[in-house]
């Protein structure tokens, strides 16, 4: 399970992934990007490629999307947003707070009661690197 693999890193590890011969399920909130995604990941794939459609930023959706995926042997965490604004969910939680750490600790958190995920990624950007130091004191 790639969560984030509709373009960017998340989208070179769901590829690498399948073309060692995994099966993959490729998640992402947008359906023409997960479409896109599942053809470029089938053309490398070994074995199958699943899409599963979920916004990090909803908790009812990534719960339902836990609960369809059931079970996985891995989990690589590659979602993430870098609101520009501060914007409050569904959920009433800080967008990029939920996006980037609350959902994905549910979904794992989900699939690990399923009784999978011997392996857990969790993948970082240098966003940090923008932020003023002296603002954090």
């Amino acid at each position: 399970v790639v969560t984030g693999s509709t373009s960017g890193v998340g989208l070179d590890v769901a590829r690498e992934v399948a073309a060692l011969g995994y099966d993959v399920v490729v998640c992402g909130r947008d359906e023409k990007k997960l479409e896109r995604a599942v053809a470029l990941v089938g053309r490398v794939a070994r074995r199958g490629v699943e899409s599963a459609r979920f916004d990090l930023e909803s908790l009812t959706e990534t719960r339902a999307a836990a609960a369809a995926i059931g079970r996985a042997d891995g989990l690589v965490l590659c979602a993430g947003c870098w609101p520009t604004t501060l914007r409050y969910t569904e959920d009433e939680l800080e967008a990029g707070l939920q996006a980037n750490h609350l959902g994905h600790f549910l979904l794992a958190t989900r699939l690990l009661d399923a009784g999978g995920v011997a392996r857990v990624v969790s993948v970082a950007s240098t966003a940090h690197a923008a932020t003023r130091q002296d603002r954090l004191e």
